[in-house]
């Protein structure tokens, strides 16, 4: 499956894709309306992170299309650059294709190709079991737990799994 880093032409289908995973209201702790983001916003985030050793964005593509994207950020402070933060969006219509799986062994790699890079770390809904097997398949285990960090809509609490992958 074609995995790709991403380019400012990806821009437009990255800013789509983020903005319907986080309208489905259930995989981000962000909210539909609590992120703004636009085409030039993201062409202008790729420019900055094209330009740091600790950072990279790839690109899921199925039948041409970019599906999902992997986004991998070291620290900006010097005692946090060898750790990176990764999320992981794929549109609901590329879900259960192993889209998923390709970007996170993609990350993965390059986290190993680059020294500054010493650790992977995530944090995921401790209710999304799907995301949580696929994170431990590859070889992250859980590094702690925020129990009932998020508040529903409905009142009800989620609980916030901090996971990680040492590269080393």
């Amino acid at each position: 499956m074609p995995i790709d880093r991403a380019t400012q032409q990806d821009a437009a289908a990255i800013a789509a894709i983020q903005a319907g995973v986080i309208d489905e209201d259930r995989w981000f702790i962000t909210r539909p309306g609590e992120l703004v983001t636009s085409p030039e916003g993201k062409r202008a985030w790729l420019e900055a992170l094209s330009r740091r050793g600790n950072a990279v964005v790839f690109v899921a593509r199925h039948e041409g299309e970019v599906v999902g994207f992997a986004v991998c950020e070291g620290g900006l402070l010097a005692r946090m650059r060898h750790c990176a933060k990764l999320e992981i969006y794929l549109a609901r219509q590329a879900r259960g294709l192993g889209l998923g799986e390709a970007l996170l062994r993609r990350v993965i790699a390059w986290g190993r190709e680059h020294d500054e890079v010493q650790k992977l770390g995530l944090c995921v809904f401790a209710d999304n079991t799907r995301a949580v097997k696929l994170y431990e398949k590859l070889g992250f285990t859980v590094e702690g737990r925020r129990n009932r960090e998020y508040r529903e809509v409905d009142g009800s609490h989620r609980d916030d799994l901090l996971m990680a992958m040492w590269l080393g």
